[in-house]
């Protein structure tokens, strides 16, 4: 379970590390922070804590695994990039196909290993022949 506030952007950081603090001594696993913006609030967050950490929307100032690796960061994420990129590709695909153009000869399609890994194709065949093991 996660204890996550954004008392750092909203409140202050003092308000953060109250909050964190007591989500912590409330019994929760891990720590997430959102938009933290400077080294020196993750700093301080880190040093006021003992719980494993997560960061979300960081600069990139801060994307820097060694450091965050030293606050106890074990997850973090410098924006939500990725997904625009998938859901402008999705259009640009989706646009070429009602434009006329093929699916099948879209650029940039998926492999099959990719798509086995995305849709987890090793354990739906691994359930189906339990299913129909069982009939």
């Amino acid at each position: 379970m996660l204890g996550r506030t954004s008392a750092a952007t909203i409140a202050g950081i003092d308000d953060a590390i109250a909050r964190f603090t007591a989500y912590q001594a409330a019994g929760v696993d891990a720590l997430m922070i959102p938009s933290v913006r400077s080294r020196e609030d993750l700093d301080r967050i880190s040093e006021a804590t003992h719980l494993p950490l997560v960061v979300g929307g960081i600069p990139p100032s801060m994307c820097d695994a060694s450091y965050l690796a030293s606050r106890r960061v074990r997850l973090w994420s410098g924006g939500h990039q990725v997904v625009t990129v998938a859901i402008q590709a999705l259009h640009d695909a989706m646009k070429a196909v009602h434009e006329g153009a093929l699916a099948s000869t879209l650029p940039g399609l998926a492999t099959k290993q990719t798509m086995d890994a995305a849709t987890g194709a090793d354990e739906y065949a691994a359930r189906l022949r339990l299913f129909l093991a069982a009939r």
